[in-house]
């Protein structure tokens, strides 16, 4: 079996095989998102277009917690995946299982090598055992979501180093690294990254105050004045990746309630802070 595997992102303290991320919080998920959808994984197919490997990733039961999109069925397209006896790999996009129940943050599907904000930070999990619970892409708990920051357990590392942008007096930032039992953080205090574990006995995040916080932000979002988006589609399995449409502009939303009758719909960017570059470079292995 023949495996490339893509290494994306800017590169970080000289680390040239890894895919470096910046950290985004809650506000950053949601701010960078076409929108936010919740669905169940009917499909995950990999096919062959403009010669190389993509993945469609087909949800439905689709539920829309940001943005707007009127269809119950939503596909996904990334780069990676195996055709033929060869495996294309992208370090740093989650994978998906058939049956799996996803919040995913929606961005550029179609024409992005991987249509979520902050590639795994972009994608959660609802567990499907009666839990009541949320778990991001790797599957830690969320246990919180204050002032935007996501606190959740670290038990289980990303592929990608996440990187968390400090001031330039404390150093060159706090890194996620890829390796090891819940990842490691580097650049930083043993006090600080006390501060930042999670309890031992924390209770997980219900997964109704999950949405309240995505709903929370998309509200901030829209009040935040005017921005450009993207509208969220879906692509057809087998499609190529598409040039980017030019975004389009729209005024201020009023908070939700402020009108009689009117529906909660954030304007919400496509484009994340930081995001990594689209064509990385390419190891063969």
């Amino acid at each position: 079996m023949r495996t490339a595997a893509f290494l994306a992102g800017l590169m970080w303290l000289g680390q040239a095989e890894a895919t470096t991320l910046p950290y985004l919080d809650m506000n950053a998920l949601v701010q960078g998102a076409d929108g936010v959808v919740e669905g169940t994984v009917e499909s995950v197919v990999s096919a062959r277009a403009q010669g190389q490997i993509f993945t469609y990733v087909t949800l439905r039961d689709v539920e829309v917690h940001a943005g707007s999109y009127g269809q119950r069925s939503l596909t996904l397209m990334m780069l990676g995946g195996s055709v033929e006896g060869e495996t294309l790999e992208v370090v740093g996009a989650p994978a998906f299982e058939e049956g799996q129940r996803v919040l995913a943050f929606v961005a550029s599907n179609g024409t992005d090598i991987v249509p979520l904000v902050g590639w795994e930070q972009g994608l959660f999990v609802v567990p499907q055992d009666g839990r009541n619970l949320v778990t991001d892409s790797a599957g830690n708990r969320i246990l919180d979501v204050e002032d935007g920051r996501i606190e959740k357990e670290q038990r289980h590392a990303f592929e990608a180093q996440v990187v968390e942008p400090q001031p330039a007096a404390d150093g060159p930032g706090e890194a996620w690294s890829a390796g090891g039992q819940g990842g490691s953080r580097s650049g930083m205090s043993e006090t600080r990254q006390r501060s930042l574990a999670a309890p031992a006995a924390a209770q997980p995040m219900a997964y109704d105050a999950f949405i309240q916080s995505i709903q929370g932000a998309a509200r901030r979002v829209a009040l935040s004045g005017p921005r450009q988006m993207r509208a969220l589609n879906s692509v057809q399995v087998g499609a190529a990746l598409q040039p980017a449409p030019p975004p389009r502009s729209l005024s201020i939303l009023k908070a939700p309630g402020q009108e009689a009758g009117a529906r909660a719909r954030a304007p919400l960017s496509s484009e994340a802070p930081g995001s990594p570059p689209a064509a990385p470079p390419v190891n063969r292995r």
